[in-house]
């Protein structure tokens, strides 16, 4: 067998070099992306759907359009539960958050501003009313 090239036996050093360090660098990475958001002039978008799972949220250029959410997409999170949050431009945006084949739209997120981007109470509560039952016994 015979030895590897010089330049093949550096690129295996260095690569070993760097998967020593890699776990310091991710969580290095991890701590610092809020920070880096606010520095760079992009602001988070907080969107919250507390007690939903698997929801698919798309970030979309406002369109002006009521309940449509058809501009051009700009950030999306995947499959997240309770919330996500997505580093955003400024600007103004609509949300199209999906789960399964449920559709929500949420019109003209304003994120221009330095203050908090928040989208909240995505949940709703159905109630049913049953004129004249006044009492329901399982059967």
């Amino acid at each position: 067998m015979t030895n590897p090239p010089a330049f093949l036996d550096r690129v295996v050093r260095q690569m070993k070099g760097l998967i020593r360090y890699l776990p310091v660098l991710l969580l290095t990475v991890s701590f610092t992306q809020a920070a880096l958001a606010q520095s760079s002039g992009n602001l988070l978008l907080t969107v919250k759907f507390l007690g939903m799972s698997s929801v698919y949220t798309d970030v979309r250029v406002t369109d002006g359009i009521p309940a449509a959410a058809s501009g051009v997409l700009v950030k999306a999170s995947n499959y997240t539960t309770d919330g996500t949050t997505i580093e955003v431009p400024p600007g103004v945006y609509d949300l199209r958050l999906r789960k399964g084949a449920s559709i929500y739209m949420v019109d003209s997120v304003n994120c221009e501003s330095t203050d908090p981007c928040i989208a909240d109470e995505l949940t709703a509560t159905f109630t049913a009313w049953f004129p004249g039952l006044t009492e329901f016994l399982p059967g």
